[in-house]
């Protein structure tokens, strides 16, 4: 799944960024299947997987289409970004700047690998805005690590996505030269609780950001 989400909670529960971001990645999903009959005629070779960008604000041109696989036939790639570019202007969607699909043509018939992502976007001063929310708890983290490791020193990057509500899902330890399992796990703890603001567009933002860790000059 391109988006992990809680989709046994009633929608009562969920905030209403998330719900409409819910319903049309569903919407665009069962659009990408029924387009699928259209995929298997470009003949893209078995075992080749496809990574569609669809630039939503220009009226949904597809901005890149990378292959990984077997080689397809020159004329297989603008047949695919024909196909979803079509998809996309026919859903007239209100929701999301970028949007990401990808596609595994499998022996037989293409699929879909998960669900098609909506992307909205973030500024960086809201990034950073959101990341200071926590930064006390994250300097603590480090702080409890150093009794126990006075020459403690790195820099810890998380890799994480923000929801169309703010809220975080998802981080993850993308790099570390800290080597302090229980100070990474505890900033991945931090950034999980951080809030941003909504992101522009209605869609979600995945998010790359560094903490560097040194010792306190004497």
């Amino acid at each position: 799944m391109l988006l992990a989400l809680a989709l046994s909670a009633s929608a009562a529960n969920l905030p209403a960024p998330l719900v409409t971001y819910d319903r049309v990645v569903a919407s665009v999903t069962t659009a990408m299947n029924a387009a699928l009959p259209r995929l298997a005629a470009c003949k893209a070779q078995p075992g080749d997987r496809l990574v569609f960008k669809v630039d939503l604000v220009a009226d949904a041109k597809v901005t890149t289409l990378s292959l990984a696989g077997a080689a397809s036939s020159p004329v297989s790639a603008p047949c695919h970004e024909k196909v979803v570019s079509d998809v996309f202007k026919a859903q007239r969607l209100t929701i999301g700047r970028e949007a990401a699909i990808v596609l595994e043509n499998a022996p037989g018939a293409p699929k879909l690998d998960g669900d098609v992502a909506l992307f909205g976007a973030l500024g960086k001063d809201a990034i950073e805005a959101g990341v200071r929310s926590r930064m006390d708890g994250v300097a603590q983290c480090y702080v409890n690590a150093l009794p126990d490791a006075p020459g403690l020193a790195g820099e810890v990057v998380v890799s994480f996505t923000v929801l169309p509500s703010g809220h975080v899902i998802a981080p993850m330890l993308k790099k570390t030269t800290l080597w302090n399992p229980p100070t990474e796990a505890c900033v991945l703890d931090q950034v999980r609780f951080a809030t941003f603001q909504e992101p522009a567009g209605g869609g979600i933002v995945r998010v790359t950001y560094p903490f560097t860790f040194k010792p306190p000059e004497e």
